[in-house]
Parts: C-alpha cells; sequence; structure tokens
C-alpha cells in the first residue's frame, strides 16, 4: 500500500453561502504560513471591495465580507498567496451575489 501525502503547495478555496444574499464567508485552507491578498472585482472590472492584506499561520482563514451598495451580479475574488518559503499561488473564486 502506498503511502498518501498532500502536496507542498496544497490550497483550497470556497465561498458558503454562493450564490448569497448581503454576506457571504471565503475560507481559505493552506499548509504554509505567509501573505494572502484579497481583492474582489465585478465582471467588468471594477472594485467591489477594499482589498485585504494579511499574514497567516499554516491553517483555515475565514473571512467574512459584506455586499450592501453593491450590484446584484457575478464577481471574482483574487486570492494571491506567498509562503514564507517564497512560493506564489493564485487562485479565483466566483461569487453570485443576489438581491
Amino acid at each position: 500500500m502506498e503511502d498518501e501525502t498532500l502536496p507542498d503547495n496544497f490550497f483550497q478555496i470556497a465561498a458558503y453561502p454562493n450564490p448569497f444574499n448581503n454576506s457571504t464567508t471565503l475560507q481559505i485552507d493552506h499548509f504554509e504560513s505567509g501573505e494572502v491578498t484579497i481583492n474582489v472585482f465585478s465582471l467588468t472590472g471594477e472594485k467591489a471591495m477594499e482589498p485585504v492584506s494579511l499574514h497567516k499561520e499554516a491553517g483555515a482563514l475565514t473571512l467574512p465580507i459584506e455586499f450592501r451598495s453593491q450590484p446584484s451580479g457575478v464577481y471574482v475574488a483574487d486570492i494571491n498567496f506567498v509562503s514564507s518559503t517564497g512560493k506564489m499561488i493564485r487562485k479565483h473564486q466566483k461569487l453570485v451575489y443576489l438581491k
């Protein structure tokens, strides 16, 4: 039987609920400490919220996101992660906002 291990750069993103009304939560799971930057844009490229940047130890990060003044529509969360060892990962999460 082979020993199953996870890759060194394991990085997973989920949003719940999605679709959402007024607020959703981004959950980011990663196995290394590092810097996380999150931007949310509309499909037309407009910034939907101020960027969030923080240092995070390995594990789960949950970040509530509030949408009150934004119109209904599809948005994209752009998540950039730079580990303490210099690995860079960029992922995107589709967010569907329904008023």
